[in-house]
């Protein structure tokens, strides 16, 4: 007896971090077989929507690079971009789906780290002055 499986289809482990206004590529590759055709999908809670490049050809670019490679590239991303996208890949034999994670961060996020670092010196020679009045004040009591 035969089993034949549906081949896998490829991508990024790892969630692919971008940030508001700029773009996302996402990948899918297919080493072994040539699908049939590739569709992209973004789930929307428990529904999944095609991300057709025809229906918004300024937000999602669909790049075949070979038979066996896909690109979804995301144009100008906003938060609601955030979220778990599917690559399908058709074959004789059925489909295969891929899942890949796309996190958009706000431009604020690298500003933190700096902004916390700021307030914090910002203390430091805040206590540092007000002590050293406190001392010249004690001083001239004397």
């Amino acid at each position: 007896s035969y089993l034949f499986l549906v081949p896998k289809i490829e991508g990024k482990e790892k969630p692919i971090v971008s940030y508001e206004g700029d773009s996302a590529i996402m990948i899918s590759k297919s080493f072994v077989y040539t699908p049939i055709a590739w569709t992209w999908y973004m789930t929307n809670g428990s529904e999944q929507i095609a991300t057709n490049d025809s229906l918004l050809a300024d937000k999602y670019v669909i790049n075949r690079l070979s038979a066996n490679i896909t690109h979804l590239k995301i144009l100008k991303l906003p938060k609601e971009d955030d979220g778990v996208y599917w690559c399908e890949a058709a074959f004789e034999l059925g489909k295969s789906k891929r899942k890949l994670k796309l996190k958009v961060l706000s431009l604020m996020v690298p500003l933190k780290p700096f902004l916390a670092i700021v307030a914090e010196v910002v203390i430091l020679v805040a206590i540092v002055l007000i002590y050293e009045m406190y001392l010249k004040k004690k001083e001239m009591c004397r």
